[in-house]
């Protein structure tokens, strides 16, 4: 079974989502792990079924975990604010003489978030990110509305939103430059875009403090994807299952 790191991700970002606000004054540690499929984008690519643990330590102002680490400047009842760094994973292209040439590194972003609470079940968040060690020399921005509600013991959290990409950041993902076109692919500059998104997360305690997560997320990419020569897919799809212990 094949360790994917943003199947991971999501798995903490899900249980992040939906868990109290509120930890330990002294801090709180999750481990957990998970298994998950991600539909594949690229050509040629097949659907990625595998695993992936994670480790997080939060206090009220600081996380720290393998998604990244922030820091909450605002951590107000309404509106909270947060910096941070997150790594972004290097796209995982198959291994076929179409991406022959095209090397891609992950990076280390820089990051800014904010969350503002319209009521007692919805909030309004914006997540921007940053190339810090210009690999892609882009940036990510995310704007979603995200419903939290109890389901007897389970505590479930829709979304819907959208994310923007400059031309950098998907140049990095799905184009292909003059120095890297050959016969096939083509030379490719995609541009900005901007893709709507809808996902759900839910964490069901089993325990005092044992919790099983599952996300379940589905992007459409649109044209300038659909377009790319490195691409057969204009939508991404996930779906992930785990648990985590806190302590």
């Amino acid at each position: 079974m094949k360790k994917n790191p943003k199947i991971s991700s999501l798995l903490f970002v899900a249980m992040a989502l939906t868990s109290p606000s509120s930890v330990a004054a002294d801090g709180q540690w999750t481990i957990g792990a998970g298994v998950g499929s991600e539909a594949g984008i690229y050509v040629g690519e097949e659907s990625d079924f595998g695993a992936g643990g994670f480790v997080a330590y939060d206090t009220e102002a600081l996380h720290l975990g393998l998604d990244g680490v922030s820091i909450g400047v605002v951590q107000g009842e309404r509106f909270q604010f947060r910096v941070g760094l997150a790594p972004r994973w290097a796209p995982d292209f198959p291994e076929t003489a179409r991406f022959s040439g095209l090397d891609r590194d992950g990076t280390l972003e820089g990051t800014v978030s904010a969350a503002f609470r319209l009521n007692a079940e919805l909030r309004a968040t914006l997540d921007f990110r940053h190339d810090l060690l210009d690999e892609h020399g882009g940036y990510a921005l995310e704007l979603a509305a995200r419903r939290g509600i109890a389901a007897g013991p389970a505590l479930v959290e829709a979304s819907a939103g959208a994310r923007h990409r400059d031309d950098d950041l998907n140049a990095y993902l799905i184009g292909v430059s003059a120095s890297e076109a050959t016969a096939a692919p083509n030379a490719y500059s995609p541009g900005s875009t901007t893709t709507p998104f809808v996902g759900i997360s839910v964490t069901y305690p089993v325990g005092e403090n044992v919790a099983m997560i599952g996300n379940v997320e589905y992007e459409y990419l649109g044209r300038a994807y659909r377009d790319s020569p490195l691409v057969e897919q204009a939508h991404a799809s996930l779906i992930s299952f785990g648990i985590a212990y806190s302590f």
